[in-house]
């Protein structure tokens, strides 16, 4: 094989390799936005999420896009402790914000669920409800962080 048609070769590798890791963006974007809308909504009338579907779909985002499994568990051991000790947050919030630290990134989850903190804390100031749709504000949370990043 010459030179150039090692380069050639590459040049092709390289395009192929932007565009799975340009479609593997869009359809995690697409799977995470859309199950935040579906159970944000689930979340903001029942405060509560359906266990199987939340569960399927948490697990679907993993196998497929698994990215950073140590943040992960880091995050979910570290809010797990806090919703125990506040008894503010549910199963569901705890499971979405591991997840988005596993399919994000770490940092990413943690401006999400800062963002999260900061509406919730403006839908408390306006509206004193006896308790807050996280999964919702999680969701805002993230729509603001991708819109900043281009991913909606």
């Amino acid at each position: 094989m010459t030179t150039d048609a090692w380069r050639n070769s590459l040049d092709h590798y390289q395009e192929f390799v932007i565009i799975v890791a340009l479609d593997l963006k869009i359809e995690v974007t697409f799977l995470l936005a859309s199950g935040l809308i579906i159970f944000s909504v689930a979340d903001w009338h029942e405060r509560t999420v359906p266990f199987f579907s939340f569960t399927g779909w948490c697990l679907t985002l993993l196998v497929c896009f698994p990215h950073d499994l140590f943040g992960m568990m880091l995050l979910a051991v570290m809010i797990g402790g806090l919703a125990v000790v506040s008894q503010g947050l549910g199963s569901a919030d705890v499971m979405l914000i591991a997840l988005l630290a596993c399919v994000l990134r770490l940092e990413a989850a943690l401006i999400v669920t800062l963002i999260a903190c900061g509406t919730a804390c403006l839908h408390w100031i306006v509206a004193r409800p006896p308790s807050l749709p996280m999964i919702s504000h999680l969701a805002a949370g993230y729509a603001c962080f991708a819109l900043v990043n281009g991913g909606l």
